[in-house]
């Protein structure tokens, strides 16, 4: 009988190591992934990974503002469910098969001293269409492209304010969007954040309002999404095979977004999730250069 104790505690005591192991995965990749292509700091409430599958449930991601502004945060998204590629991810590469990102709201900013929070985001002036088709970065960014790949995004826009601090009192308006939309093959972060922020502009007035070059940002995702969707043909691939999961049987998803548990597990899964804890937080830090 003890014999059995020990052993069923062994067993507990190891699962347990295994989910720590993708938590803490899962936490450096989300909190690295923001700081790599906003250069904004980032909260998190709370991550939920599957044990034997790679869903990633999280709660309450909020993006920071510069200390600057008034308002703390510009990004609002209480849920975000990520499904990724493990063993790209410890290859180096990071491969997203699904993102399901619901943006509550996002607040747009002008400063008292003339400062728009949308210029903080690093990303967004390599989103915009290259001048004389040469490729753009932000400045002090290495010109090697980031090892992305999203397969499938689901995105969700509640709400969208603007506040105006140069005038006195400050004026705020605020948009409800309502956006739910699919895009597929994102291959570039700057991309990602440039659709991000394109759609949630573009049922607005406040590029007018805020001086901003949206119709300069939407051009360039367009482009960058074309280009991704002509690659990903040319090269015969099909968006369902890479949407099932090799051994682990289809997902279930709510509505919502938050996830039922994935079926049985293939013993590849298995024994790909005993290797994350031994060395996929360094893997996954290495992405990001931390």
């Amino acid at each position: 009988m003890k014999l059995l104790r020990s052993l069923l505690l062994g067993i507990v005591v190891l699962l347990a190591a295994v989910l720590a192991g993708k938590n803490l995965i899962a936490k450096t990749a989300l909190t690295g992934g923001v700081k790599m292509i906003t250069g904004l700091d980032t909260k998190l409430e709370g991550v939920q990974v599957g044990l034997f599958s790679t869903a990633v449930g999280v709660k309450g991601l909020q993006v920071m503002n510069p200390p600057q502004f008034s308002e703390r945060v510009m990004l609002d998204m209480p849920e975000l469910f990520i499904d990724y590629n493990l063993s790209d991810i410890l290859k180096g590469k990071i491969h997203l098969e699904v993102v399901r990102l619901n943006l509550k709201e996002f607040n747009v900013s002008k400063s008292a001293d003339n400062q728009l929070n949308l210029n903080s985001i690093e990303a967004l002036s390599a989103a915009k269409k290259p001048a004389e088709g040469k490729p753009a970065k932000p400045e002090g960014k290495p010109a090697a492209p980031i090892n992305l790949q999203i397969d499938l995004l689901e995105l969700s826009i509640g709400t969208v304010t603007y506040t105006d601090y140069t005038k006195n009192p400050p004026a705020k308006q605020t948009f409800a969007v309502n956006i739910n939309e699919r895009h597929e093959h994102i291959t570039n972060p700057y991309t990602f954040a440039g659709l991000l922020v394109s759609r949630a502009l573009m049922r607005t007035s406040i590029a007018q309002l805020a001086n901003f070059d949206l119709r300069g940002l939407q051009s360039g995702v367009e482009t960058a999404l074309k280009d991704s969707a002509s690659q990903f043909l040319k090269q015969g691939g099909v968006l369902g095979d890479a949407l099932q999961k090799d051994g682990l049987g289809v997902m279930q998803r709510t509505g919502k977004g938050t996830v039922d548990a994935a079926g049985n597990a293939s013993q590849d899964a298995v024994d790909a999730a005993g290797d994350a804890v031994k060395g996929a937080t360094g893997a996954v830090k290495k992405l990001f250069g931390n």
